[in-house]
C-alpha cells in the first residue's frame, strides 16, 4: 500500500475484521480476538491491555465508518457504542442495539419517549448531588411514574442479559405515559426539599433506566 495515511493498510485490515464479523454474522468479543494474537506472536514488549484498547477503538472506529456507509445515523451509533468498551465490544450486539434503536425511535412512542428523557437529563445537568433511591412520593402521578419505572427496569435488564434489545425498547415505550403524567401535573422544583429531592431521583432514575438499554444522552432531538 502507498500513501503516508496508511502505510500498513491498517485501515483496509481493520475494515476486513468488521466486514467479516458482519457478513458472517460472527459472534465474539473484540478483546478475545486481539489478545489470542498478542500471544501467538509472542508480542511482550505491549503493555497488553493498553494494546488491546488501542486496537479495540482502531477497529470501533472502522465500524463507524461501515455503518456512515448503510446511512445510519451517526447518533445511533455513538449511543449503542458508548455501552460497550472497545477492549470488550462485540460488534454483533453493538449492531443489535442500532437496529433495535432505530425501529424505536422511528415510532411515536420512541420520539416522544425521548423528549422526556431530554427534559429530565436537562433538568438533571443542574444538579450536582442526587444520591440514593427515590420512593413513591405523595401525588398520583409521581406514584405510577415510580411503579412503573421499577417494573419497567427490572423487565429491560432482563431483556438486555437475553439479547434482546427490541424488547428493551419495548418496555422503555411503556414508560410514556407516566412520564408525561409526571411533567404534566408535579412540580419537580417543590419548596418542600424533601419532595424536591425525591422528584429528582425520580428522574434519575428515568435516565439511568433508558441508558442501560443505550445512551440516549448522544442522540441528537
Amino acid at each position: 500500500p502507498t500513501g503516508s495515511k496508511g502505510p500498513f493498510a491498517l485501515r483496509r485490515a481493520a475494515l476486513g475484521i468488521v466486514r467479516l464479523v458482519l457478513e458472517n454474522n460472527l459472534a465474539f468479543r473484540l478483546r478475545y480476538f486481539f489478545e489470542y494474537w498478542l500471544t501467538i506472536n509472542d508480542i511482550k514488549y505491549l503493555d497488553g491491555a493498553s494494546a488491546i484498547g488501542v486496537l479495540g477503538y482502531f477497529v470501533i472506529d472502522r465500524l463507524k465508518v461501515v455503518l456512515r456507509e448503510q446511512d445510519i445515523s451517526f447518533d445511533y451509533v455513538e449511543a449503542s457504542i458508548s455501552l460497550n468498551s472497545a477492549m470488550d465490544s462485540n460488534i454483533n450486539r453493538i449492531m443489535a442495539r442500532v437496529d433495535a434503536l432505530q425501529k424505536f425511535l422511528s415510532t411515536d412512542e420512541g420520539g416522544n419517549l425521548l423528549a422526556g428523557y431530554k427534559r429530565a437529563a436537562n433538568i438533571l445537568k443542574k444538579e450536582t448531588e442526587i444520591f440514593g433511591e427515590p420512593t413513591a412520593g405523595t401525588l398520583a402521578e409521581e406514584k405510577n411514574l415510580f411503579e412503573r419505572l421499577s417494573k419497567v427496569s427490572a423487565a429491560a435488564d432482563k431483556a438486555i442479559a437475553d439479547e434482546k434489545f427490541e424488547d428493551a425498547m419495548v418496555q422503555l415505550a411503556t414508560l410514556r405515559p407516566a412520564i408525561d403524567a409526571f411533567f404534566d401535573k408535579v412540580t419537580v422544583n417543590s419548596d418542600d426539599k424533601a419532595e424536591r429531592l425525591n422528584r429528582l431521583r425520580l428522574l434519575a432514575r428515568i435516565r439511568d433506566t433508558m441508558n442501560r438499554v443505550a445512551d440516549f444522552s448522544k442522540i441528537e432531538g
